[in-house]
């Protein structure tokens, strides 16, 4: 799936030919069953930016306004260090989540070209994009958490809580701060609650893909 073209290409990119991007689409469209892998780079597509190409486009990009790296932002160990700077970090994240106009992007074109087929995405994004832009919640598999959910800060075991439009401040159970239910780096107090469920749905899918021949058809994977 193109959605545009490059001014600079790394040297182990190479743009489709329109015959080759005619068969990828014939693909999609013939495809019974659609497993779609999604990673940064859709997100990267609609202007959402990422830990690593940031202003100085390096690893961990340049120092925010609250003093850390977009890297160091990512680090489950700065919540603790620094909760102030990360609450208001990912405020700001939230707002660009909520600015973008997810059903008229690529992943609004992703949507009107599976809706109708058997699909099941999977996607190491946490801003909520595929369901944003309408994708059935039931076929997603958020393998690092969700900005749309949250979590207490000082402990996981008091649950997964919906955020709200302005983002869950305080936990349900003790008023302590809450953060993303994300996975951050070196994150041990993640909590999967809802991940196990989307895992759980996952693997039903591929169970009955597996199973069954007349629910599987035609197989594609769609990695983006």
């Amino acid at each position: 799936l193109v959605s545009g073209c490059w001014e600079i290409i790394p040297t182990n990119i190479r743009i489709m030919t329109m015959n080759e991007l005619n068969g990828t689409l014939d693909i999609i469209r013939q495809a019974d069953t659609l497993f779609i892998l999604a990673g940064a780079g859709l997100s990267t597509e609609v202007g959402i930016s990422t830990y690593w190409t940031d202003e100085s486009a390096v690893y961990g990009g340049g120092k925010t306004k609250q003093g850390y790296t977009p890297l160091e932002h990512a680090d489950a160990s700065l919540w603790l260090q620094d909760t102030g700077a990360q609450i208001e970090y990912f405020a700001e994240k939230r707002e660009q989540f909520a600015s973008i106009d997810f059903p008229a992007s690529i992943y609004g074109t992703l949507l009107r070209k599976v809706e109708n087929k058997n699909y099941f995405c999977v996607t190491s994004n946490v801003d909520s994009g595929f369901y944003s832009a309408g994708f059935d919640v039931e076929r997603l598999y958020e393998v690092h958490g969700s900005h749309r959910f949250c979590q207490c800060v000082m402990d996981a075991g008091h649950g997964v809580f919906a955020s709200s439009n302005e983002g869950t401040r305080t936990c349900l159970v003790c008023a302590m701060p809450t953060r993303p239910n994300v996975l951050f780096f070196n994150d041990n107090e993640f909590n999967p609650e809802v991940l196990y469920g989307q895992q759980a749905r996952f693997n039903t899918f591929l169970d009955a893909s597996e199973r069954d021949a007349s629910v599987r058809g035609r197989v594609a994977i769609l990695e983006l």
